[in-house]
C-alpha cells in the first residue's frame, strides 16, 4: 500500500503486471502496469472500480453512524425521560440520589419499616433511609460492600443486610445502626427476609446456589443450605415459617423448613422462564412470582399449583403485594405493572405506569399503600413516590 493507493485507488504499484497474485508481490517492478496505465481506457476502468467500491463504503459507514447516534439520542431520552403519574397512580413527587464517582449508581432491594424506607445503595456500599413523611434522606449506614438487601427483626431489634461483595450479612442495630457482627453467608449473598416465627434471618447466595440461616437471638450458628440452583427474591410464611425461594436458572420454587434446615419441596413453575422477584398473599394462600418472560404467575403455597398468569412489561425484578387493596405490583426497569385481585383467583391488570429507567426494585408501605420505585441511574438515582387515586380503589 502506498500514496497511489490514497490518491488514485490502485492497491499495488504492479497491479497490472503479467502475474500479479492478490497479496504477493511478482518478480516485475511495475513497469507492464505503467504502460497499461499509459491506457486511458485502463485507467478509466480501474479508478471507476475502485471509486464505486469506495463509495459504498462510504454509503455503509455513513448508515452504521446514523443508526448509533440515533441508538445513542434514543437512550438518552429513555434515561433522562422523567416518571409519570396515570389514571390509577397519582406521582406525589421524587427524591434524587446523591450522585457517585462511577457512571453507573446501582440501587437494590428497598424496604419500608415503620416511617422510613430503606434502600440498598450498592455503588457507594451505603444504605440509606428516606423519612416517608418528610422525604428526606440520609445514610442509615455505611461501609457495606456490595450490599444488596436489608431485613429486620423486631426482638431482637436487628437489621440483616447482605453484603455481596463480602460474602456475608452484616447484622446491625435497628436503632442508629451501629455494627454489632458480620457472618460469613455463600457467594454473593442477595435476596435477604426475616422469618418473624422462627426468629431467623434467610439470605439466597446467587453464585454458590445456597442459602444460610441465621438465628437472632444468638447469632453464633448459622446453617447452610444447598438450592441446587440460582435464587432470587425469597418469601416467608408468616403462618408456616416456611421459607419459598424462586430459583431463577432451573425455574423452580423451593420450598424451606427452618427446621429442618434444608429443601422439603420443589415446585416447578412451568411456563413461567427465569422467575425473579416474589410477593406472598398471606389471606389467598399464593405466591404472586414475576417472570422473565413478561408474566406474573400465581402459584398455591399448598401444593405448588400453578393458577393464574397475568402479562408484565420487561425486565421484572422485584414484585409487591398490597394486602389491604388485594393489588401487587411488578419493578419493570421502566414501567410498574399494577395488577388487581378480582376474584379468589382471578388477577387483571389496571394499569401500567411510565417509572424512570432503571427503576428495577420497589416497595409497598402496608400502612400508607404508598408505592416507592427505586431507579438507578448515570450518576446518581430517584425515588418516585407514587399514591393509588382512590377512584381507582376497588369497592
Amino acid at each position: 500500500m502506498g500514496i497511489d493507493n490514497l490518491e488514485h485507488g490502485f492497491e499495488v504499484n504492479t497491479q497490472l503486471d503479467p502475474g500479479k497474485r492478490p497479496d504477493l508481490c511478482p518478480d516485475t517492478r511495475g513497469g507492464p502496469t505503467f504502460v497499461s496505465m499509459t491506457s486511458w481506457t485502463a485507467c478509466r476502468s480501474l479508478v471507476r472500480s475502485r471509486g464505486n467500491r469506495f463509495r459504498v463504503f462510504t454509503r455503509i459507514s455513513i448508515a452504521l453512524v446514523s443508526l448509533l447516534l440515533v441508538a445513542i439520542l434514543g437512550l438518552t431520552f429513555l434515561i433522562l425521560r422523567p416518571p409519570i403519574g396515570s389514571s390509577t397512580m397519582k406521582l406525589l413527587g421524587t427524591t434524587p440520589i446523591p450522585a457517585t464517582t462511577s457512571l453507573l449508581s446501582g440501587t437494590d432491594y428497598a424496604a419500608v419499616r415503620g416511617g422510613t424506607l430503606y434502600v440498598a445503595y450498592g455503588s457507594t456500599g451505603n444504605l440509606l433511609a428516606m423519612d416517608t413523611h418528610t422525604s428526606e434522606l440520609s445514610t442509615f449506614a455505611s461501609h457495606l460492600d456490595g450490599l444488596h438487601g436489608v431485613a429486620f427483626s423486631d426482638d431482637p431489634a436487628y437489621a440483616f443486610v447482605s453484603e455481596g461483595g463480602a460474602n456475608q450479612v452484616a447484622v446491625l442495630e435497628a436503632e442508629g445502626g451501629t455494627l454489632v457482627r458480620n457472618i460469613t453467608a455463600g457467594e454473593n449473598p442477595d435476596g435477604i427476609v426475616y422469618d418473624s416465627k422462627d426468629g431467623l434471618a434467610y439470605v439466597g447466595s446467587g453464585k454458590s446456589d445456597s442459602a444460610t440461616l441465621i438465628p437472632a437471638r444468638t447469632l453464633d450458628q448459622a446453617y447452610t443450605i444447598p438450592l441446587g440452583g440460582s435464587p432470587e427474591f425469597p418469601q416467608v410464611d408468616e403462618t408456616t415459617g416456611l421459607i419459598y425461594q424462586p430459583l431463577e436458572n432451573t425455574n423452580e420454587v423451593v420450598v424451606i423448613d427452618p427446621h429442618q434446615h434444608g429443601v422439603v419441596r420443589r415446585f416447578p413453575v412451568t411456563p413461567c422462564e427465569s422467575p425473579k422477584g416474589s410477593a406472598i398473599d398471606m389471606v389467598g394462600r399464593v405466591l404472586l412470582v414475576g417472570c422473565s418472560n413478561r408474566i406474573l404467575a400465581v402459584l398455591s403455597l399448598e401444593d405448588g399449583h400453578l393458577g393464574a398468569t397475568v402479562p408484565i412489561g420487561r425486565f421484572v425484578d422485584v414484585v409487591a403485594w398490597d394486602a389491604g387493596l388485594h393489588r401487587a405490583y411488578t419493578a419493570n426497569a421502566a414501567t410498574m405493572t399494577v395488577i388487581q385481585q378480582t376474584g379468589s383467583a382471578e388477577y387483571a391488570v389496571l394499569d401500567t405506569v411510565r417509572t424512570k429507567a432503571g427503576g428495577h426494585t420497589l416497595a409497598v408501605d402496608s400502612a400508607t399503600h404508598r408505592v416507592y420505585v427505586i431507579s438507578s441511574g448515570l450518576r446518581g438515582g430517584l425515588i418516585a413516590t407514587y399514591e393509588p387515586r382512590r377512584e381507582s380503589l376497588q369497592p
